[in-house]
Order: C-alpha cells, then structure tokens, then sequence
C-alpha cells in the first residue's frame, strides 16, 4: 500500500471561517509509498513536467533517502513531453525490500501547476570499479606526511601513479584547487611507483612557518593500460602554526578529476570510505567549474555492507539528465575533517535502471469564487487507466477542508479494480491561523468527519482529471484574538536534552524580520530555523537535528540565535543521539 498525503494552504482575511476568498500559500505533498516490484529498490523517482524548478520546492519530509535530489531536465527528456523537474530519493545502503513501505514528502510553491507529474522506482546496477588511490596526510614538527593508499577492494590489479608536490604562502580554497593549479610543482623522485591493492606509499615533504599549504598532485593509470590516464588527484593540506612553530594540519582537501573511458553513459558515481568516518566528517564539496551530480548524497553504512569491510561512509553524485558520456572528464572534491585517517576508500560507476511505474494521480487546488476546488490528474505517461475513490471533510474549528482518495490501476493482469496500489490525503486551509494540519501529521488515519464524494468511484484515464467542489463548511467560526506579547522573548527549547526533535517558542511584540539560526561550539553555522517577516505574536518552530544540507549533526552541544529588530539573544542546547 502506498500512501499519498497532500496538503495545500490559504492565506485569507477573515473573521468567518467557512466561505472562502484568498491565494493558496502552501502546497504540502506527503506520501508512503510501498514497494510492490517483486525487487529491491533503492530510488524513487518523480518527474514533474512544465514550469517548476528546484527553488520552487521549498521543504522535504525528512526520511527515506533524503535530502532528496532535484534536477532540472530539458525540453524532450522524455520523447514528446515538456522539461521539467526530477526529485529523486535514494539510498543504496538501506534499500527498500519488496513489501517495505516507505514515507516521502515535499512542499512546493502553490503557484506551480504542472501539467503531468509521474513516478518510477528505479535500482542502482554497478558498472565498473574506478581507481582512486586515496590520500591522508600526517605531520611531525616540520616534516608533513603524504599517505596514498589503494584499497585492497580494488578488483582491476596494481596501479601506477605519478606524483609533484609543493608549498604554497597562502591556502587554496576547495572550488579553486584542480589540476591546472599555478604553483612550484616539483617531481617525486623514483616515480613513477606501482601500487598493488592494499599497499600504501609515503612522501615526507619539509615545511616551514612560511607555508600556509602543502599540495600533492598524481596521476593513476591501470599498470595493464599504463598510457590511460583514468583519475588525477589534487590535493591540499592547511597549515596553523603555533606560537612554538609547530604545524597543525586544519583541513584536508582532496579533489579529482575522474574520466569515462567506456562506450556507454554513466550517472553515478559512488565513493565509499571505510573506516571511523561519520557523514559528519566530510565538511564541504566541490562545486566549482566542470563539477556534476551535486549535491552528493552522503550516508553512513554499517560493517558487512561490504564483505569482510567495515562500515563507513557512501559519497554518492547523480545525475540521470545529464549522464558523463565516452571520454568525458568530471571534477569532483571533497573537504574532510582532517582527524579522519588511513582510511580505505574505493569507487564505482554506477546506472540507474527503471522498474515499475507507480500511479500517481496527483492533486492541485484552485479557488473559485467561495469555492475551494479539488483537481486529480492522471499523467498522460502512465500506461493505464486508474480508479479513484474519495471523501472530503472538514477539520474540526472549519479552518481546513479535506480530500483523500485511493487508486488503483485498471487493465493490469496484477491488480484488479479493488486491488489500492496509492491513497492520498489532501487539505486546503483557510485560514493560516487556524488548525490547519501540518506536513508531518497530515495521513491517511487523520481522524475527521469523512463523507463519500457523490459519483465516486470514478475511471481516469491518462491525461483526465477529475474535479470535485468542497461542500461549504456547515458551522460559523469566530476567529479567537491572540494576546499581543509586551516585549521579545525566547524561550528554552522543550525538550532538553533531546534525541530527534526538539521545539524553540519566541515572542514578538511588533512585526519585523524574525532570524534564529544554529551554531556549533566553534562557531559555525549550521542551520537555519526561521528567516523571514513575521507579525506580532507568539510562534513555535521545531529543529530535528539535521543542518542545511540535510545531514544529521552528531551528539553535543550546540546554540540557537535569535534576532529581531535590535533585540537579539542566544541559548544553549543538548542533542543526544
């Protein structure tokens, strides 16, 4: 069974709740969905046709696969059909198993309105192991070591690698380091070496308080194909010295350029580091000129992921739009923590493959007159017709009006008409400040007074839609005046310590623009809670431990700034994994 939770919002201006006059101001689109492929899966694709790009979506469910990749596609993509968007959840180390239910969600711009919107499950196949000798560096008094290491899971024998390193006055940052760097390139004596899998080589390289930076650049071949360059490295150790003239390695940049010398198309590229190496650990990526697949998805999997290897963590860049084609160069880079050490580190080209399409009739909301109106479309894509099968509610103060319907896939020697393959939830909210249901609790088991939709169930074909008119709510609600607070407040996030969620209360006492944003011990910003123009009152905004980017930040301490007007204070937070 999969679940489609669907939620949109409107802004009005209103003492009375149930006729409706406004702008939708918020589409929330929730959904489980199951896996009934007979296969294990570990994508789901949804493609959206027509005017929307990546900023047009604005929020995601955290879960399964997320932060979810969006990638804009072209004109012609699919034969015949508009560009458009493609979002892509994925997670290779935790697949969905046939039978699995997974939970999905995102909200986008109410004014986007695409005309047809289809989903697929889709499997990651490895293609081809890429050598990437890793490098790590290690430091004694003036002496900075240079470590490369080949993993000894590298399946294509010994490698050979030729290696230059300088120093630099000044630090190079990630987008700027490539190849093609100026710098006072000296060759490494004796090489060109060979590596089998499993060895490492070393390079003492001597500094001084002078040197902010210390570069190795080296190329790999394959010793079978010694003239066939198929990855390069650059990569960059930063300096701190202290007051005793002692130098401190700060961070550990490494990038690369990696090259498809097959005959077919790729669009992944995965790396897996073995060994004490958490996602919290790679600290940037690259993003500069000739980079793809950004940005990287980044998880951590368990020992025995890999036969007879421990866990780690999974790099992964994709892009099915724009796959790397024969003989094509990618950049690639990543910043790591520079306490991560003397890891194992190993690289695939990888394909996505298309397995079933699932049936996804989605739902927008238009406003007509005092009328709050629900339309299904089907896709044009989808090879068969669906049945569909509603009811529409009210939430209990009148604020929010409800549609949830099941599908099923008509003509299928799988399913017959009986046979829900998706369900949706659905709600349209009146007023903003009313009891409107928020993306994480808007589901199928909502309770609420359900009444069939007269006509249901009803047959879509691809490309129908189906319209229904949200019967008017029967009551007549007074909108309750909230109390305006005296001065600026914030107020100790409840709970404290707390383990995935946690909620920050602030009070304004005049409109203007409202700032809280995370910080780590040191200083670094993390996320970012609320940024935006708000009206006086009180508000609650909730954290579940994830940073910008997504990414899950480990146990400790951690503080939240707020800032409105003049006013401006900070508090102190426990996370506790």
């Amino acid at each position: 069974m999969k679940k489609f939770l669907i939620g949109a919002t409107l802004a009005v201006s209103m003492a009375l709740v149930p006729q409706v006059q406004g702008q939708i101001w918020g589409t929330l689109s929730n959904f489980d969905a199951h896996n009934n492929t007979r296969d294990t899966v570990d994508n789901l694709e949804l493609d959206f046709f027509g005017e929307i790009t990546p900023e047009d979506v604005i929020g995601f469910y955290h879960g399964w696969g997320t932060p979810p990749r969006l990638n804009p596609f072209p004109p012609g993509t699919f034969p015949g059909l508009p560009g458009g968007l493609e979002v892509t959840w994925f997670d290779r180390i935790n697949p969905i198993v046939y039978c699995q239910t997974k939970h999905f969600g995102l909200r986008i711009k109410p004014e986007v309105q695409p005309p047809g919107v289809q989903a697929y499950w889709t499997k990651i196949k490895k293609v081809k192991q890429i050598p990437v000798p890793w490098q790590f560096w290690q430091v004694t008094e003036s002496v900075v070591t240079d470590i490369i290491t080949l993993s000894s899971t590298f399946d294509q024998g010994s490698v050979i690698i030729s290696r230059e390193f300088a120093t630099l006055p000044i630090t190079v940052p990630l987008d700027f380091l490539n190849w093609n760097l100026e710098a006072p390139w000296m060759p490494v004596r004796g090489d060109p070496v060979t590596l089998d899998p499993g060895d490492s080589i070393l390079l003492d390289i001597e500094v001084n308080p002078n040197d902010s930076a210390v570069l190795v650049r080296y190329t790999v071949a394959v010793a079978k194909d010694p003239q066939t360059i198929i990855t390069r490295f650059t990569n960059e150790a930063t300096l701190y010295w202290s007051a005793l003239q002692q130098p401190e390695i700060t961070g550990t940049l490494s990038n690369f350029d990696v090259h498809n010398n097959d005959d077919e198309p790729y669009d992944n590229l995965e790396l897996d580091l073995f060994g004490e190496i958490d996602t919290a650990d790679i600290w940037d990526w690259y993003d500069g000129s000739n980079s793809w697949g950004n940005p990287p998805r980044i998880a951590n999997f368990p020992p025995g992921t890999f036969p007879d290897q421990p866990g780690g963590v999974e790099v992964t860049w994709i892009d099915r739009i724009n796959p790397i084609k024969h003989c094509e160069t990618r950049h690639f880079g990543l910043k790591i923590n520079p306490k991560v050490y003397r890891l194992s580190v190993q690289a695939y080209w990888t394909q996505i493959i298309k397995l079933n399409q699932i049936p996804v009739p989605w739902q927008f909301w238009r406003v007509a007159g005092n009328t709050v109106r629900d339309i299904i479309r089907l896709s044009n894509t989808y090879p068969k017709p669906v049945r569909i099968n509603r009811q529409w509610a009210w939430t209990a103060d009148g604020s929010a009006a409800l549609v949830r319907y099941t599908v099923a896939p008509l003509n299928s020697k799988f399913h017959a008409p009986q046979d829900i393959v998706t369900r949706f939830t659905n709600e349209a909210v009146l007023d903003e400040s009313g009891a409107w249901i928020p993306l994480d609790s808007l589901t199928w088991d909502l309770e609420a007074d359900w009444q069939p939709v007269p006509g249901d169930p009803v047959d879509l074909n691809p490309g129908d839609s189906a319209i229904f008119d949200v019967p008017p709510y029967s009551g007549i609600i007074e909108k309750v005046p909230t109390d305006i607070p005296s001065a600026y407040a914030l107020v100790q996030n409840e709970p404290n310590p707390f383990g995935t969620m946690t909620r920050i209360s602030y009070e304004l006492p005049a409109e203007g623009w409202v700032s809280i944003e995370i910080y780590t011990v040191s200083g670094e910003r993390i996320k970012s809670l609320v940024a935006e123009h708000k009206k006086a009152g009180s508000y609650t905004v909730s954290w579940n431990g994830l940073d910008d980017k997504g990414i899950k930040v480990p146990t400790g301490v951690y503080f939240y700034r707020f800032q409105a007007g003049s006013y401006s204070t900070t508090k102190k937070m426990m996370l506790i994994r």
